[in-house]
């Protein structure tokens, strides 16, 4: 794995822009899993996709899940299990990994930051 520009990794993985994902390059499979980063591009013609990780010092896109419902400006985002992101629900077991800077719908990228460190409620 190639460290690149600080906060970004070079990563062979499958999944598509948007896609929060684990070391591995995979999708993040639990909504209680923490993830490694977000792929921010995957047209590399070697294979490999940039991740950003979290506190990438910048505005990404994530995306949301296909029940993720109306997401406004602000809103806290969290990990869904098939590396999608959704409104924080406020209650219940969930990994809070960034915050929507616009409005989003389901299936939809959103343009949103990455957290310094994801925030986890057990409950």
């Amino acid at each position: 794995m190639v460290t690149k520009e600080g906060l970004t990794d070079l990563l062979t993985t499958e999944a598509p822009e948007g896609i929060l994902v684990d070391a591995a390059g995979v999708a993040v499979a639990s909504a209680s899993a923490l993830p490694y980063g977000a792929v921010i591009r995957s047209d590399d013609p070697d294979g490999l996709s940039t991740v950003a990780l979290p506190g990438y010092d910048g505005i990404i896109e994530l995306k949301c899940h296909t029940a993720a419902g109306a997401i406004t400006k602000g809103t806290l985002l969290v990990s869904h299990g098939n590396g999608t992101v959704k409104a924080d629900p406020g209650t219940g077991a969930r990994v809070i990994v960034g915050r929507a800077v616009e409005v989003g719908a389901n299936s939809a990228l959103l343009k949103a930051i990455l957290f310094s460190a994801p925030i986890l409620y057990a409950s």
